[in-house]
């Protein structure tokens, strides 16, 4: 009878941690979270790159479209063209922060900049329509031998598809220059490397944002707007060390004045989506590197006048 009832016991007590054991409990309650990473098409698993959290407004400059990515293209050009005067010759990289660079040419100089929001989306969504399709580079390849490279986090493989070759072939005609390197980006790179005199620094107290006239902001000037982008081939000093831009303010001033009269009827860029400031309030700047930068976030204003 003892014997009988002991093994009553240890049947139901079988059956009873097969049907309710914490094993299965457990696992279904980790189906819901595995499924996403299994339905992802390439998304970051990062909480920021959720494609639900992204709004549906065009993007500013400096905002990620999901995924990190850059787009570098060189152009193939014809043997009796100079490559001064062939369209990318020299190199296009664009990134998915909206930031831009051409060159770099024999000398080393580069040309950087920002693209409009309009055109970050257009190529940002030829890199989304590239990475959902198989790779096949065969479909373009016959028609325009340049170089496009795609690479998305790190991941580096060659892309020619039609759509993501026209798209970043057009954006070319917007930013490239007609004529790169030229006099103009010289005489403004020679203007640039002074600005490196004026930037050393030591600690974030050292550094201030600079009016247009290379003069510090002070404390009272907070929440005034830092011109970014003036749709000109001078790169605004926007940052620097408080002391050495006033001591350098008049001879940056006569420098810049000599790079415009270089320039003359080439100091405009080809194409601008508008004059660009920041607000100066939006981040303090700091030193880094024994070099003064802006502060983050950075937050731009379209079109908005100087106060």
């Amino acid at each position: 009878m003892k014997n009988g009832l002991v093994y009553g016991i240890f049947i139901f007590s079988i059956c009873f941690f097969q049907s309710c054991g914490p094993t299965s409990s457990n696992q279904s309650l980790q189906d819901p979270e595995s499924a996403p990473t299994q339905q992802s098409h390439g998304s970051s698993r990062s909480p920021d790159s959720n494609p639900s959290a992204t709004p549906s407004a065009s993007p500013s400059p400096f905002v990620p479209h999901m995924r990190q990515w850059s787009v570098s293209y060189v152009a193939q050009c014809p043997r009796d063209m100079p490559l001064e005067r062939c369209s990318g010759g020299y190199g296009f990289q664009m990134r998915s922060d909206g930031s831009y660079e051409v060159g770099p040419a024999p000398e080393g100089l580069k040309l950087n900049g920002v693209v409009s929001p309009d055109d970050l989306d257009k190529v940002a969504e030829a890199v989304q329509d590239e990475l959902r399709a198989p790779q096949n580079t065969s479909d373009c390849m016959s028609r325009d031998s340049a170089q496009l490279s795609l690479r998305v986090e790190g991941d580096e493989r060659s892309h020619c598809r039609l759509k993501i070759l026209d798209t970043v072939k057009d954006i070319l005609s917007h930013y490239y220059p007609s004529s790169f390197p030229n006099s103009c980006l010289d005489a403004n790179s020679e203007l640039e490397s002074d600005y490196a005199r004026a930037t050393h620094c030591e600690s974030d107290s050292d550094c201030s944002y600079l009016d247009e006239e290379y003069f510090p902001m002070l404390n009272d000037d907070a929440g005034r707007a830092v011109l970014l982008d003036d749709c000109t081939y001078i790169e605004p000093l926007v940052v620097a060390n408080t002391f050495k831009s006033v001591e350098l303010q008049r001879e940056l001033i006569l420098k810049r004045q000599a790079v415009r009269q270089v320039c003359g009827a080439n100091l405009k860029r080809g194409y601008c989506g508008g004059t660009r400031y920041f607000d100066s309030k939006s981040g303090f700047p700091r030193c880094e590197h024994e070099t003064c930068q802006v502060g983050a976030p950075h937050i731009y204003l379209k079109e908005m006048e100087a106060l």
